[in-house]
């Protein structure tokens, strides 16, 4: 399991942007000071490949930030899927989410 200590070593995570960038070089197309993951048009999360496997990172700038996944999901307050600045991100349950888009 990825660990904040691991994460860290891997991408440097900017709280202010939400964006992460590479710390390390990953094959021969990722540099280092690459900003890391990529835009899942359909379901609106960026995404992003850790030692082999793939992240929301949402879900990273929380593991990041407070050191644990949360056994909860990680909700966007303003709804908008891609803004992981840490100011716009709390543990929230699955149905809390779902209530929340239905609202809209």
């Amino acid at each position: 399991m990825l660990t904040q200590e691991k994460l860290k070593e891997l991408l440097a995570y900017d709280s202010e942007t939400g964006l992460f960038k590479w710390c390390v070089r990953v094959g021969k197309r990722i540099h280092v000071g690459s900003i890391a993951g990529h835009l899942d048009e359909i379901s609106g999360y960026i995404r992003i490949t850790v030692q082999g496997k793939i992240y929301q990172a949402h879900r990273l700038a929380w593991l990041y930030v407070h050191g644990y996944f949360p056994e909860t999901d990680v909700g966007h307050i303003n709804k908008v899927r891609h803004d992981n600045r840490i100011e716009n991100l709390r543990e929230a349950s699955r149905q809390c989410i779902n209530i929340r888009r239905k609202s809209d």
